[in-house]
C-alpha cells in the first residue's frame, strides 16, 4: 500500500515538475528559515545561564526623565555599588566594572591592541568564570595586578606559565598577571579579554566619589532565597530612601521605575 503511494507521489512530482520544484523549494526555504529562527531564539535565552547563581544576578538599572519620556540604561553613579552592598542587608555581593577597547598592550617583544575591563574582585563572586591558574577575586585586591583568559595568556606567553608574567598597559603601567581564567563563553554578557583592578582605574576618575556623575554600570547577587523579597517588598521603600539620602535632589519613583531589574 505504501509503496503504491508513493509511487503514485513520485509520478505526480515527474508530470508537474515545475510546480513541484517551486512548492519542494518553498517548504525547504521556509523550514530552513525556522530551523534557523529557533537556533537564535535558543542561543538569546541562553544568555548568562551558565552562571551558578543565574536567580540571584543582578544589573543595576537607572531610569531617567528627558524632554522626550523617560530613558533607561545601566549607567550610574560611582558609589552605588558600595552603598548597596552597605545599606541593602539582601546584597551578598556588588562590582562596579567600566569597559575599555583596542588598548595597546604589551609583554616581552609582544603588542597587541587588547580590550577588556576594569572591575571590582566581586565580579568573579557574582559571575561563573572558572580560574585555571590562580585566584582572580584575590588578584583583583592588587591594584597593579591583572587577570588574563586562556586564550589570551596563549597570545602573549604561548606555551610559558603566565603566572607573574609582566604586561605593560597603555605605554605606562605595568600590571603582573595574576590570575588566568577559562575564556569567557559566547553566550556571556560581559565579553572580555582581560581584567584590571577597578583600584587602578578610581585613581585617576575621582568622578567615581561623585553622585551626579552616571558612567558605569553595576552588577550584584542577592543571598540565596531573598530574590522575592528584595523585589516586592524592599524596593521601592529601601532603594528610594537610599537614593534619596545621597542624591541631591528628590527621588521620586513609581513601584516600575524603583524595581531592579533582573541582569539575565
Amino acid at each position: 500500500m505504501i509503496k503504491n503511494y508513493l509511487k503514485i507521489a513520485w509520478r505526480s512530482l515527474l508530470k508537474n515538475k515545475v510546480s513541484s520544484v517551486i512548492n519542494i523549494t518553498g517548504l525547504a526555504l521556509g523550514l530552513a528559515t525556522s530551523i534557523i529562527i529557533m537556533l537564535v531564539v535558543l542561543k538569546e535565552f541562553s544568555y548568562d545561564k551558565f552562571n551558578a547563581h543565574f536567580d540571584d544576578i543582578y544589573l543595576l538599572m537607572k531610569n531617567q526623565k528627558e524632554m522626550d519620556g523617560i530613558s533607561t540604561g545601566s549607567s550610574t553613579a560611582g558609589p552605588m555599588a558600595a552603598t548597596f552592598r552597605d545599606e541593602l542587608p539582601e546584597t551578598k555581593y556588588a562590582a562596579r566594572v567600566s569597559f575599555f577597547g583596542n588598548q595597546i598592550m604589551k609583554a616581552g617583544d609582544k603588542t597587541i591592541y587588547e580590550s577588556g575591563m576594569y572591575a571590582e574582585p566581586d565580579i568573579f563572586n557574582i559571575m561563573s568564570f572558572p580560574a585555571v591558574q590562580g585566584n582572580p577575586v584575590t588578584a583583583l585586591q592588587d591594584p597593579n595586578t591583572v587577570v588574563i583568559t586562556e586564550h589570551t595568556a596563549k597570545k602573549f606567553f604561548g606555551d610559558e606559565n603566565p603566572m607573574g608574567k609582566i604586561i605593560v598597559a597603555d605605554v605606562k603601567n605595568t600590571f603582573r598577571v595574576g590570575a588566568v581564567i577559562k575564556d569567557i563563553p559566547t553566550n556571556s554578557t560581559l565579553q572580555f579579554d582581560m581584567v584590571f583592578p577597578f583600584s587602578f582605574y578610581a585613581l585617576s576618575n575621582e568622578w567615581l566619589n561623585k553622585w551626579d556623575d552616571n558612567r558605569i554600570p553595576d552588577l550584584g547577587a542577592v543571598e540565596a532565597g531573598s530574590k522575592h523579597r528584595f523585589r516586592k517588598c524592599k524596593t521601592n521603600k529601601a532603594v528610594a530612601a537610599t537614593l534619596q539620602r545621597h542624591y541631591c535632589f528628590p527621588v521620586r519613583l513609581s513601584a516600575q521605575q524603583a524595581e531592579i531589574a533582573p541582569q539575565f
